[in-house]
């Protein structure tokens, strides 16, 4: 159910009703407008992909055939917000489950959207990079001002961090206040 929304979301998934952004409907069939708006972090980084991580990260920015549409920001710059710029020239397939995370979110972050969904973030990592990792994303949030949303099976290690969470439970989603965790 998790990946599941998140990925209708996105627009990756069919879905009844209607999502909508600053008053705008976005859906899979406006990707351009659904693209602008939302970032997405699959929960499994790509398998027996040789790029370079720079390249990983500079894959979210496609438009119209050139990388980055102007930006004045390059790959180095979103690796060095997740602390992995001196690793930009190392292959994405030699890097750990965690290492692999933090490209991954350097390239959603690389998206520039202002809604980052992170399908389980936390998935392969231990629990001392859980918590780094939701530093970073509080981080993120502040500097970037921007609206993250990620799935996780960890509701300790989320409550610790989340300004408000939902909980899915056989198809109902329940708001829960900070209070109430």
């Amino acid at each position: 159910g998790k990946s599941s929304l998140i990925k209708a979301f996105c627009g990756l998934n069919a879905f009844k009703g209607r999502i909508q952004i600053n008053q705008q409907v976005v859906n899979a069939q406006k990707p351009a407008l659904l693209a602008g708006h939302v970032s997405y972090m699959p929960s499994m980084p790509p398998q027996a992909c040789y790029l370079s991580v720079a390249e990983m990260v500079n894959t979210s920015k496609l438009n119209k055939g050139s990388l980055w549409n102007g930006q004045s920001k390059n790959a180095a710059d979103f690796l060095r917000e997740v602390g992995m710029e001196a690793y930009q020239n190392h292959v994405f397939e030699s890097l750990s489950d965690g290492e692999k995370q933090k490209v991954m979110l350097a390239r959603a972050l690389a998206q520039q959207a202002p809604v980052m969904l992170l399908d389980e973030p936390m998935a392969f990592l231990d629990y001392p990079s859980k918590i780094e990792l939701l530093h970073m994303l509080k981080k993120l949030c502040q500097v970037h001002h921007k609206l993250i949303i990620f799935s996780s099976h960890d509701m300790e290690v989320s409550m610790s961090a989340a300004q408000r969470l939902l909980l899915l439970k056989n198809g109902e989603i329940r708001n829960m206040e900070p209070a109430e965790f």
